[in-house]
């Protein structure tokens, strides 16, 4: 029995060690990210398909002391947050900025134009390429800041940063599979 116990426990390490495997990909990412601060723990990852081939993966962050329930609860929640990609594949600009604009809209009918239309020029403007990394960082009273590959916009609000994270967590997200992935821990 205590040998058991001793072989679960080894081999349970380095499961606990690693952190969050996307299936059907490479990519880990770490339990829990330090921004402005604050220790934020993920909510989940997925991966993005788009007709099987695999587009990104994506993780969630949000602060480890926040207090709500759910994936509406983790939208509205007024707390350091985050939604990591990695590209899977090289896609254009425009239609990042594209797919971008119809997942907000769908959740989003009107309102924010002229956050949205940054946004969609500063998608444009770049391909998006395999192993990139693109991030979307809010933290409380300041703009939705967004990085990739040296660029980096600020946009509107904490009521635009509830409405970009509708695209994944709203009632119409992007990708119904990718919401259940990232809501694993919520």
């Amino acid at each position: 029995m205590r040998l058991a116990l001793a072989l679960l426990a080894l081999f349970a390490l380095p499961l606990s060690a690693h952190a969050l495997g996307v299936d059907d990909t490479k990519v880990d990412y770490p339990n829990t990210v330090t921004v402005a601060g604050k220790t934020l723990r993920a909510t989940g990852a997925g991966l993005r398909e788009k007709a099987w081939v695999n587009v990104y993966t994506i993780a969630s962050y949000v602060d480890a002391d926040a207090k709500f329930k759910g994936a509406d609860g983790l939208v509205q929640a007024d707390a350091v947050k985050v939604l990591h990609l990695i590209m899977q594949r090289d896609v254009s600009g425009e239609k990042m900025a594209d797919a971008t604009k119809e997942a907000f809209r769908k959740n989003t009918p009107s309102g924010y134009d002229a956050e949205l239309g940054q946004l969609v020029s500063w998608l444009k403007g770049k391909e998006a390429k395999e192993g990139e990394h693109i991030k979307f960082t809010y933290v409380p009273g300041q703009p939705l800041v967004c990085s990739r590959s040296g660029s980096t916009i600020k946009l509107g609000d904490a009521g635009f940063a509830t409405a970009f994270w509708k695209i994944y967590f709203g009632g119409k997200p992007a990708d119904g599979d990718v919401k259940k992935a990232l809501s694993r821990w919520l």
